[in-house]
C-alpha cells in the first residue's frame, strides 16, 4: 500500500510537471509570468537603461544635431555596426503611421541589441537580458520627446513578440508577407513567419533587398493589390538584384543605401538561435522551480532532479545545437548569395 502510494505521487508530479511544461502553448498562459521567472516584474540586467541615465545626467553624449545623427551614436554606443541594415516597409510595427515604401523602417543588430528606427518617431529597442532573454522597450528622442531622453519596457509588443509566434515565450520573428502600395499586408493573401529553413521566394516580402541570390527570386522590392480571389497580384515590382535603394527613395536620411541580403539571413538564423536559447533557459528555470516543490511529495533527496526534468532539458539542449549548427537550413541554389 505504501509503495502504491509513493508511485502514485511520482506518476502525479511527473504528469503535472509534462502537463505545466506544455502550458506555454496556450494563449492566456504565459509561464515568463509565473514564479520563478515573473518576466514583466522583473527589473532587467542590461545595459541600456544605464547608458539612457548616464545620457540624461549629461555623463554620456549623444550627437543630437540631427535625427540620423542622433542613431548613429547610439549604435556607436552600444557597438552595433551600421553594415547591419535592413529595411523594412510593411506595416508590422506600433508606428505604422509613420511607416511607407518611401520612409522604411530601419533595423540594425548585433548579438546583444535590434534597434528599430522609423523616421521622426521613437526608436524600438530589443536588448537580451542574460535572465529574461529579450527585453523590449520604446525610447523617446531628443527630436520626439524633449531634451530628456525616455525609455520604457513597452508591454504592448508582447502581442506578438510573447505568445504562440514566439513558441509561448518572449522572443523576435521575422515576417514575410504581400504589402499593398501604402505598406499594409494583404492578410487574406496570408503570411510568412521566416527562419533559415525558409524558402527563398517566400522571403522578405514588405522588405527591400539589396545584393543577389542564385536561383528563386524572393518576395523583396515589390507591392501587391488585392485580386478578386483575396489573393495578392504583383502590382509593382522594383526588382532584383539591386545593389543600391537610392532610386527608390531618399537614401541620405538613412546611415546607408543598403537593406542587405547576407545581413537579412544572418539576422533571421540569429533569432533563431536566440528565441530557442530564451525557450531552454526559461522553461529549464520553471521545470527546475516545479520540480522542486513536488520533491518532498514523492521523497526525492533535496537538489536531486527528476527524469522528467532532465529529458526535457537535454531536449531543449538538443533543440539549441541543432540550430547552432544549421540543422534544417535551406540548401542554396548554385553559388548562394552574395551582398
Amino acid at each position: 500500500m505504501k509503495y502504491s502510494s509513493v508511485f502514485c505521487r511520482k506518476w502525479i508530479a511527473c504528469f503535472v510537471i509534462i502537463h505545466c511544461a506544455h502550458l506555454h502553448v496556450c494563449a492566456d498562459y504565459l509561464i515568463y509570468e509565473e514564479e520563478p521567472i515573473n518576466y514583466s516584474d522583473t527589473r532587467p540586467n542590461d545595459p541600456v537603461t544605464k547608458i539612457i541615465n548616464e545620457v540624461n545626467k549629461g555623463r554620456i553624449h549623444l550627437d543630437t544635431t540631427n535625427e540620423k545623427s542622433f542613431v548613429l551614436s547610439f549604435l556607436d554606443r552600444l557597438n552595433i555596426p551600421v553594415s547591419s541594415q535592413v529595411l523594412v516597409f510593411s506595416r508590422t510595427s506600433f508606428q505604422n503611421n509613420r511607416i511607407w515604401p518611401q520612409t522604411p523602417r530601419a533595423i540594425y543588430y548585433s548579438e546583444n541589441y535590434y534597434i528599430g528606427w522609423v523616421q521622426g518617431g521613437d526608436l524600438e529597442i530589443i536588448a537580451i537580458d542574460p535572465q529574461l532573454g529579450p527585453i523590449f522597450y520604446r525610447m523617446s528622442t531628443p527630436f520626439t520627446g524633449g531634451s530628456e531622453i525616455k525609455l520604457k519596457r513597452d508591454a504592448q509588443c508582447m502581442n506578438c513578440h510573447g505568445g504562440s509566434k514566439t513558441d509561448g515565450v518572449p522572443g523576435m520573428l521575422v515576417r514575410s508577407v504581400y504589402p499593398n502600395y501604402f505598406g499594409q499586408p494583404i492578410l487574406s493573401a496570408g503570411t510568412h513567419l521566416t527562419d533559415h529553413s525558409s524558402l527563398l521566394n517566400e522571403r522578405w516580402g514588405g522588405w527591400f533587398v539589396t545584393g543577389e541570390n542564385a536561383g528563386s527570386r524572393h518576395m523583396g522590392n515589390a507591392y501587391f493589390e488585392e485580386g478578386e480571389s483575396r489573393n495578392a497580384v504583383l502590382l509593382k515590382d522594383f526588382g532584383a538584384p539591386l545593389q543600391s535603394l537610392k532610386d527608390l527613395f531618399d537614401v541620405s536620411r538613412y546611415l546607408t543605401d543598403k537593406s542587405d541580403i547576407v545581413a537579412l539571413m544572418v539576422m533571421e538564423h540569429q533569432i533563431m538561435a536566440h528565441n530557442a536559447i530564451t525557450k531552454a533557459h526559461l522553461n529549464t528555470r520553471r521545470w527546475l522551480n516545479l520540480d522542486a516543490a513536488m520533491a518532498k511529495h514523492v521523497g526525492r533527496l533535496e537538489g536531486e532532479i527528476s527524469d522528467a526534468v532532465l529529458g526535457y532539458i537535454n531536449h531543449s539542449a538538443k533543440d539549441m545545437v541543432k540550430i547552432f549548427l544549421f540543422s534544417n537550413e535551406i540548401n542554396l541554389e548554385d553559388w548562394g548569395v552574395e551582398g
